[in-house]
């Protein structure tokens, strides 16, 4: 992968995965209006947390695994935190049906 791709991809990546860690996720439950047990939102909120981590942490891993020139596929750093936001609304979902 060259570096024309990989930079407005990485840029791509921090910029969706920021808007969506740090507000699309909470804004659309505020919206419904759902209810959860403490436990489970607390388990939501780790998961946020991970998620917004893996964000960053893909991020970095993605340049410096780019700049050591490794033969690795390193881009499928950026599906970690994919990942991470898949199970993360998995569980929100899966915790708000188990209330209703």
């Amino acid at each position: 992968m060259s570096l024309w791709v990989l930079v407005p991809l990485s840029f791509f990546q921090l910029g969706v995965g920021c808007i969506i860690g740090f507000g699309l996720i909470f804004l659309s439950g505020i919206d419904r209006r759902e209810k959860l047990s403490e436990f489970n939102n607390n388990v939501c909120v780790a998961l946020w947390f991970l998620y917004v981590f893996s964000v960053f942490t893909s991020f970095g891993l993605v340049i410096y695994f780019y700049l050591i020139d490794s033969q690795a596929s390193y881009y499928l750093w950026y599906l970690t935190q994919w990942i991470v936001l898949a199970v993360l609304v998995g569980y929100w979902r899966i915790a708000s049906v188990k209330l209703a």
